[in-house]
């Protein structure tokens, strides 16, 4: 074994806690051969060599104190509550002395009056001191001065947030610091509920992180009025500019021009020099792609440009796109919008995001499970989901609210918002119906588009049929089912087969009812009911739950197979406006129509070949124009119909009450207004708000948290840009629009916040300093292999070590993205599997990382979790045999160490 130092000492009888509470509290020492516990498993002593590896990673953010585990279940309230109390020792003696400390032990602390102690004498008078010498396990102490955690054990401060091991996350939200009144005294519990109002109104109040206030000059006044037309704008408007062909990007092209003939996206880039203040990293692709849209909306009416610059930023991004092979437009399209949504996506947390959506959310979902005659779904093709669950129609009320004040209570983001999402991400719930218990179990997902197949006539003729109720299903027998929809009789089988031959024409009404109709689960698709906890038969359905502001539909032209790709020509018509979407709506309100404003073609007989064209309706003039390239055509709309649509966007058509809103706005913040208004009273409203409530049918809640922190105060990360994000209104408009619209909140002044600053500084130097440490030891260890002493390493005698990707990249992003808040412990149980013999054994094509241990151990040091992997194919280590494996390891690694180390000093 190697060798170790001397161990700390159990008690302390000379000295005593600090003597008040501004007292500096020793910092923990790092013994690295002290032994180390994750998740109550107990792994061996670390050599002085592999210290010499990580030991820079736990100067002085870093407590490492054992001795956690004697903390019970804690309350926030009692701890709270025993700040007012006196010292427990000194009561005895009928002496009032203020308690500074409590103690954490469970069977201090689960009694009915926890056990406070003093700490403001000395020697034998000092009570916190005593009490621990006469009971060795009660360790943990906590300051109620100054909210600090302290080890008698270690003589160290223990630092919640960053101990080794970690602490657990119930006990570290209990210890939250809460603003406290000692002027509270023993009172009813009534009073008790109007105390614990009275603090939670304290705690929101401005006054207690209100910092710095910004004055109303720094900020930008700017009108909401659009600069778009001029006087050339009747015979020539803007937006009429071509691409050039760069060999075989039409696709590309195709793609460009419906996104920037789609006003609610394009208006977005259009008027934006610079798109950092909006992005969570470099906006590399966001700002070449608004330099592009610039250009195709210049009043210099060029008549193509080239966008090379755009084209090189996706080819690097995603090498399907390199070289010169026709491409498919409508992946191109997606892979565009997940570059600019990666670059420009803003975390939402719970407090912006229920605060504007949760009662409409639980009314929904109320209404639902009264329902049992719900329209369910079936989802048979590919929209692009975030997996987002929602409530089974058979919870209530209450469990969707219980859900959603666990989402407030957690400080990680719940979604993440950006202009992609805003315009084209709509929600689908689907539902799953038991035939034998009629259980409904329903979730929601998110789409961004809808993949419509082109339905056959046989398949619309039995639509048509189940929608009359010609087949209705009335119970859940798999005969029924099978004689009503399983066998197709010879004459339906012939006149499949003459299809081939006569291409029939269906209506974009007909994919949309294809698409939504039932879907029957049975036979090899039955469905696992969790009420029968058996295979049932069931039917699937789905209904639109939230409708996009602009809807993106791509029809399934192509099929693939093992040898060649083909393509069904099957006209498809399509309405240019007044698109009705309540057949497939989840919701009893009016649904809004959508208005084509551009769509994609594809001319040639298969997906690697051909020519994208694409059609858009100019905004300016209403006008219809054919993008081919570089060559731009006017047609009327009685051409445009006769195409043979690919993809297809549909704008949402506002409310008459949200045109008159616009309007208003539009008087009241002109230029003029806000200069009158200026010697008055005035709010600030996100400036990415009023761009949406121009060009948007619906714009939603004021989102005000783009810039504003959950105390009501300036985002520090957005501090820099506050010019950009916000505008100041006359305070009757900004009224107007938060009551009109919702959300908020309304904001009069713009402060500093210190509690979100001094976190945020927090963040800032956890990051460099991970970062900064991660790559020392990495260097570290790569010189060791360079010099060829493996040996030195743990891969000279143990098999790679494994980290699981999905947690690593979470760790990459909080590294990178000011953004990102930490991830949360190790989680490598995902990469195992429990073997018929008992034993832990590595899944196959699990999602994981190869990783030098001393790597793992930095980073397991300080985010803790578990277990430690392996690259073996046989099963995994128990606790104790890794123990002992780790214990004669760790005698050849201090060898091979002071092996190396004497070479190095001879050559010196």
């Amino acid at each position: 074994m190697g060798r170790r130092r001397s161990g700390r000492k159990s008690t302390r009888t000379s000295e005593c806690l600090p003597k008040d509470q501004n007292a500096n509290i020793p910092v923990a020492t790092n013994n690295c051969d002290e032994q180390m516990h994750f998740e109550g498993t107990q792994s061996s002593a670390t050599s002085d060599s592999s210290c010499t590896l990580i030991e820079s990673a736990e100067e002085n953010y870093l407590s490492k104190c054992n001795h956690l585990n004697v903390i019970g279940k804690l309350s926030r309230e009692k701890i709270h509550s025993a700040a007012q109390l006196q010292c427990c020792k000194c009561a005895c003696n009928d002496v009032k002395v203020a308690a500074r400390w409590l103690c954490l032990h469970d069977e201090c602390f689960s009694g009915p009056n926890p056990t406070t102690l003093c700490g403001s004498k000395q020697g034998e008078h000092c009570h916190a001191t005593a009490h621990y010498e006469n009971n060795p396990a009660h360790c943990i102490l906590w300051n109620l001065r100054n909210s600090r955690l302290y080890c008698m054990q270690c003589a160290a401060e223990v630092y919640k947030d960053a101990n080794y091991p970690p602490l657990d996350a119930e006990i570290r939200r209990a210890l939250m610091p809460l603003k406290r009144s000692h002027r509270q005294s023993s009172s009813t519990p009534s009073q008790e509920v109007q105390n614990k109002k009275e603090v939670s109104h304290r705690r929101t109040e401005p006054t207690q992180t209100r910092g710095r206030c910004i004055e109303s000059f720094a900020v930008v006044n700017r009108p909401l009025a659009k600069d778009m037309e001029d006087g050339f704008d009747f015979d020539f408007p803007k937006g009429l500019t071509g691409l050039f062909n760069l060999g075989n990007t039409c696709y590309f092209n195709a793609a460009i021009q419906v996104l920037s003939n789609c006003p609610p996206f394009s208006d977005y880039f259009r008027d934006k020099g610079d798109l950092r203040p909006y992005a969570t990293r470099e906006p590399l692709v966001s700002n070449t792609m608004a330099l592009l849209i610039q250009k195709l909306w210049s009043a210099k009416r060029e008549p193509a440009v080239f966008p090379k610059a755009l084209l090189t930023r996706v080819r690097d991004n995603f090498p399907q796109f390199r070289g010169w092979n026709q491409q498919d437009a409508q992946e191109l399209i997606r892979c565009l919008l997940e570059l600019l949504h990666s670059e420009l996506g803003q975390p939402v947390y719970p407090h912006e995001d229920y605060s504007a959506f949760a009662p409409k959310t639980l009314e929904r979902h109320s209404s639902t499970s009264s329902n049992g005659s719900d329209q369910f779904e079936t989802a048979d093709s590919g929209w692009s989901s975030d997996g987002d669950t929602t409530c089974t129609s058979t919870d209530s009320r209450r469990s969707c609210a219980e859900k959603v004040e666990k989402q407030k209570a957690s400080n990680m983001p719940v979604r993440w918002r950006s202009i992609v999402t805003d315009v084209f991400d709509g929600s689908i719930e689907s539902s799953v119906t038991c035939l034998t218990c009629k259980t409904v179990s329903t979730t929601t997902e998110t789409f961004q588009d809808l993949s419509l197949p082109i339905p056959s006539a046989e398949h619309l003729s039995r639509i048509r049929q189940s929608s009359s109720g010609e087949s209705d299903v009335d119970d859940g027998s798999a005969s029924d089912l099978s004689s009503g929809y399983g066998w197709i009789p010879w004459f339906s089988w012939l006149r499949s087969f003459s299809s081939v031959f006569v291409t029939p024409s269906v209506s974009l009404e007909d994919c949309l009812s294809a698409f939504f109709s039932p879907d029957r689960l049975v036979g090899d698709d039955m469905y696992s009911c969790d009420r029968c906890k058996k295979l049932r038969n069931g039917v699937k359905t789905c209904r639109i739950s939230r409708l996009p502001e602009v809807l993106c539909i791509h029809i399934k032209r192509f099929r693939h197979d093992s040898y060649c790709s083909s393509k069904v020509s099957t006209r498809v018509s399509f309405p240019l406006v007044e698109l009705d979407l309540s057949p497939f709506s989840s919701t009893s309100e009016k649904v809004p129509l959508y208005d084509l404003t551009g769509f994609i073609t594809h001319e040639g007989s298969g997906a690697d070949s051909g020519h994208y064209l694409a059609y858009c309706r100019n905004e300016v003039d209403g006008n219809w124009y054919e993008y081919d390239d570089s060559t731009l055509t006017k047609l009327d709309s009685a051409h445009v119909l006769t195409k043979e649509a690919y993809v297809l966007l549909y704008q949402k058509r506002p409310s008459l009450s949200v045109e008159a809103a616009r309007n208003k706005t539009m008087e009241m913040i002109s230029a003029e207004e806000i200069v009158k208004a200026q010697s008055k009273s005035q709010l600030y409203i996100s400036s990415e708000w009023l761009l949406k409530l121009s060009t948007f049918s619906d714009p939603g809640p004021v989102t005000n948290y783009s810039f504003l922190c959950r105390h009501g105060h300036l985002l520090p990360r957005r501090v820099d840009h506050i010019s950009s994000l916000c505008t100041p209104v006359p305070a009757v408009l900004g009224h107007y629009l938060l009551n009109k619209f919702g959300g908020g909140p309304a904001v009069s002044e713009l402060h500093y916040c210190l509690v979100c600053d001094k976190h945020w500084r927090w963040l800032q130097e956890k990051r460099a300093v991970e970062q900064t440490r991660f790559r020392q030891l990495e260097d570290a260890v790569r010189a060791t292999l360079f010099a060829g002493a493996v040996e030195a390493l743990y891969s000279g005698h143990l098999p790679p070590s494994l980290i699981s990707r999905t947690w690593f990249q979470s760790w990459e992003k909080f590294i990178s993205q000011p953004c990102s808040e930490p991830p949360g412990p190790i989680d490598n149980t995902v990469l195992l599997y429990k073997a018929a013999d008992g034993t832990d054994r590595l899944k196959p094509r699990s999602n994981f990382m190869r990783i030098e241990r001393e790597l793992y151990l930095f980073l397991r040091t300080i985010y803790g979790g578990g277990p430690e992997v392996f690259l073996t194919d046989q099963p995994q280590w128990s606790e104790a045999e890794l123990r002992d494996v780790l214990n004669a390891v760790d005698e050849k690694l201090w060898a091979a160490n002071a092996k190396l180390k004497k070479h190095v000093t001879s050559n010196l």
